[in-house]
């Protein structure tokens, strides 16, 4: 049904070039342009003249001599590469490396989303969504083909990235083990068998094409020296990467209309086949657009905090990854990018430092999460973003931010053995404010917080402004849902994008914005930081953040959230809700461990292996209902999914109150403290210090509270803030 109210809320959020870019790509679809611009066709044809250039790769043994003695450059020597692999055994352990990976590979066992271990036979079936039991249509054109008729079309697209050709390869330098070349080129040919060109599912996202060809690039490179490397397996992939070329070209103004990650990825594709493929007839055109693209990008959507569109730190490593392998690869092939792309790179390798937990390498899970890693070339935990930064760091200022560790692989593969004796400078995090991109952090020794909070300027993925991450000892606590699928089913139907899955308050049952589409948020809420402060001595500080994502409820609530730390470990959380007629809920999601949870004092006792934790929360006013449910069987509730379409035991503690609350009071810390309400004020005490804490909110619905804070005992201090 027509609706012009979202008509004019699409059209004012996103802008008239984004919904023509819509609606010329719905246009495409329908009247069948892309069948007619990229037909479907067959691996059996013989590449000619209109393919390579003067049919330089026409005859196969030619072709392999051209490759392996006079090809372009890539991040390491195939020649040498037995020496990477004697440096990279430093870093392996009984059942951790490559040798695993690549093993279960040939068993019929894959590894999807760093998590996700699915039965899927050798070769598999390409088609085949494996974990639902679907199977997508091989022989259709993929224009004809949705995204949402064959339950998670994402778990028929991760297994054709090939992201195992990455453990395949570096098996292959640590062993020499011709079987992994073997499995490698097996897996290649018979996905050209199942999937022709232009046919099926796993040609219809440019993004998915591209991280498919860079991973190919990878083991062609590897196993270049292997006897399994013939020139016929060459030339049918130089082949296939010209039909990859032509259909990543014909739809590349779509994925850059979407402003996010997939027209970096399609544009890193371009200027990989360019660069590394100059016999082909397209290599010069796509070199020089991917190159533009991926330079427009950067300078468009990485933000001048370091922020990006997506609010998602996974998808941010995506960007960074694809920016790492694309400015390697031009300087090894004697090109560059401008000055002012390496400063945006700089500054969203800050952003990422500033997010990391520095004992793990973790990030908040914030934001679309779809389990995406295109370069998975260390023995670190999938979340762990240490491998990513250490390269990136490396080939834009030549120094290292971490020490020695198993984190260094990626900088081996990609920088070569240079960049391992580079100097290791490293960058403490610190607080930060993150404007743009909408992330506040708090830092102290053992325990830090992340505040959602600031302006969309582009469009919302989660609704979950004053969301707070919370770690402590290393050990993420009060912490973000994830994503876990983009097409979940049956109880998980809406997924954990809402407001309700979130540490955060929501009003009246609603969403903090309406729900428009699958990906699609509307109107826009508006966020800002009212303020921030740390005592001279650091062992107290605050922040408070407001938004209106409930402004069209009556009444026009607001939100406003106060954050204190309190001596480098304890919190304290007060929410208002300004104006508000409704009733209203507090969320918390907690990492599980064994627990007492006495609902009467809403006293929450935590036992995690770094010790003793707890959570102690309250309102304003008579009537609230206090609950905590664990995984719950029929929802989503008290769920987790640290990666994609992988659920996790948490622990779901809310408040619910009746219209007319004030709002929340929270505090969490390590176990041992006393929390008493005073009237307006509140009391911490444990058995180092008391902290009172005098809060203040001011009269007018949209300014900063005031406050004062004072810390009694061994380290006294004071804060007044406002």
């Amino acid at each position: 049904m027509f609706r012009p109210r979202l008509l004019l809320d699409v059209v004012g959020h996103f802008g008239t070039g984004w919904v023509l870019a819509r609606g010329r790509h719905q246009l495409l679809l329908r009247t069948g342009y892309f069948r007619r611009r990229c037909p479907l066709g067959s691996w059996e044809e013989v590449p000619g003249n209109d393919v390579f250039r003067g049919g330089s790769g026409l005859d196969p043994q030619a072709y392999q001599y051209q490759r392996r003695d006079k090809g372009p450059r890539f991040f390491f020597d195939p020649g040498q590469l037995g020496q990477l692999g004697r440096v990279c055994e430093a870093w392996d352990q009984a059942g951790v490396g490559p040798m695993e990976e690549a093993e279960r590979l040939a068993r019929g066992g894959v590894l999807l989303f760093g998590d996700l271990e699915l039965d899927t036979g050798f070769p598999p079936a390409w088609h085949r969504n494996h974990l639902q039991r679907v199977d997508a249509p091989a022989g259709e054109h993929w224009s004809r083909l949705s995204d949402f008729a064959y339950g998670d079309i994402k778990l028929i697209w991760e297994l054709s990235r090939f992201p195992f050709a990455f453990a395949l390869a570096r098996a292959y330098a640590r062993t020499g083990r011709e079987e992994f070349a073997e499995t490698f080129w097996t897996a290649v040919e018979d996905w050209l068998a199942a999937n022709p060109p232009q046919a099926g599912v796993n040609w219809k996202c440019g993004q998915e094409i591209s991280l498919r060809l860079m991973a190919w690039c990878f083991g062609l490179h590897a196993f270049l020296q292997s006897p399994a490397t013939s020139g016929q397996r060459l030339l049918r992939l130089a082949f296939a990467m010209n039909h990859f070329g032509e259909r990543i070209e014909a739809n590349l103004a779509y994925a850059l209309s979407q402003s996010n990650n997939h027209g970096i990825s399609e544009a890193a594709g371009l200027f990989t086949l360019g660069v590394l493929f100059p016999e082909l007839r397209g290599a010069g055109r796509w070199r020089k657009l991917g190159r533009l693209h991926l330079e427009e990008q950067a300078i468009k959507l990485i933000y001048a905090d370091g922020g990006f569109p997506q609010q998602s730190p996974n998808y941010h490593r995506l960007v960074l990854q694809l920016y790492t392998w694309t400015l390697g690869l031009a300087r090894l092939n004697g090109d560059d990018f401008s000055p002012e792309l390496g400063q945006r790179l700089r500054a969203a390798l800050n952003w990422s430092l500033q997010l990391m937990e520095t004992a793990n390498g973790r990030m908040p899970c914030s934001g679309g999460h779809d389990g995406a890693h295109f370069l998975p070339l260390s023995n670190c935990a999938h979340g762990d973003h240490r491998p990513t930064l250490q390269a990136l760091a490396y080939l834009l200022d030549g120094e290292l931010p971490f020490a020695p560790g198993p984190w260094d692989e990626q900088a081996l593969w990609l920088c070569g053995p240079v960049a391992l004796e580079s100097p290791r400078r490293p960058r403490p995090p610190a607080d930060f404010w993150h404007g743009e991109g909408g992330f506040h952090v708090l830092r102290n020794p053992d325990s830090w917080a992340v505040l959602r909070c600031g302006p969309y300027l582009h469009r919302p993925v989660h609704a979950d402004l004053l969301h707070l991450d919370l770690w402590w000892r290393g050990r993420n606590l009060a912490l973000d849902p994830g994503s876990y699928s983009y097409n979940p089913e049956g109880d998980w139907e809406k997924g954990l994008a809402g407001t309700e899955f979130h540490n955060t308050v929501s009003v009246a049952g609603q969403d903090q914005m309406g729900r428009a589409a699958r990906f699609m948020w509307l109107p826009w809420a508006h966020s800002s930081l009212l303020g921030s402060k740390r005592s001279p001595t650091g062992r107290l500080a605050w922040l408070e953040g407001i938004h209106s994502g409930y402004r069209r409820l009556a009444g026009g609530p607001l939100h406003r959230r106060n954050v204190l730390s309190i001596n480098g470990q304890w919190w304290l959380v007060l929410d208002f809700v300004v104006d508000g007629e409704h009733p209203s809920r507090l969320h918390w999601l907690l990492a599980d461990a064994p627990h007492v949870w006495d609902p009467a004092a809403v006293r929450l006792s935590l036992d995690y292996p770094e010790g003793g934790y707890q959570v102690v929360a309250g309102a304003g006013v008579e009537g609230v209902v206090a609950e905590l449910v664990r995984a719950d069987p029929a929802s989503p509730r008290g769920w987790c999914s640290p990666t994609y379409q992988v659920q996790r035991e948490a622990l779901s503690l809310s408040l619910s109150a009746p219209p007319g609350s004030p709002g929340y009071f929270s505090a969490l810390g390590p176990a041992g403290f006393d929390l008493e309400r005073r009237g307006e004020d509140l009391i911490l005490t444990t058995e180092q210090f008391r902290a009172l804490v005098q809060l203040r909110p001011a009269a007018g619905p949209v300014l900063a509270s005031s406050g004062l804070a004072v810390l009694e005992g061994e380290n006294e201090d004071c804060l007044s803030f406002s």
